[in-house]
């Protein structure tokens, strides 16, 4: 695979915001999508990361239309997301939709308090709030 400069990744193309992500990148290794990744295109509306050696993730970003999100967990082996190369290989949908799959993901996380589970709901209802007014 040839290298990318990243200053002509996305010179004259339209691609989706995750293939030009990860053209932009400049070292071969590719730990994956984090929760709070900077998406060209895209806005980031909520992430969470929990746990150290062992993690469980979960990232949504929105563009004008529809949420985007992810959700993820693993060992130190891998980074979340390695297995999104486009977004059609994540989850979309309504606001409705993202805090569904986010309650989903919340109820079987392993590493967030119960009381961590209400502060998350919370905080989702908040972001999707403020991405609305944005």
């Amino acid at each position: 695979m040839n290298e990318i400069e990243p200053d002509t990744a996305l010179a004259g193309e339209v691609m989706d915001p995750i293939v030009a992500l990860r053209k932009l990148r400049t070292s071969r290794f590719n730990s994956g999508l984090y929760p709070d990744e900077e998406i060209a295109g895209l806005i980031n509306v909520f992430s969470k990361y929990e746990g150290g050696y062992e993690w469980e993730s979960f990232g949504a970003w929105r563009d004008d239309h529809r949420y985007y999100w992810f959700s993820d967990s693993g060992c130190s082996c891998y980074g979340p997301g390695e297995e999104i190369a486009t977004l059609a290989d994540m989850e979309n949908g309504d606001a409705a939709a993202l805090v569904r799959a986010y309650r989903t993901w919340a109820a079987d996380a392993y590493f967030l308090s119960d009381n961590d589970k209400v502060e998350a709901d919370a905080q989702i209802r908040v972001a999707i709030r403020e991405a609305r007014r944005g």
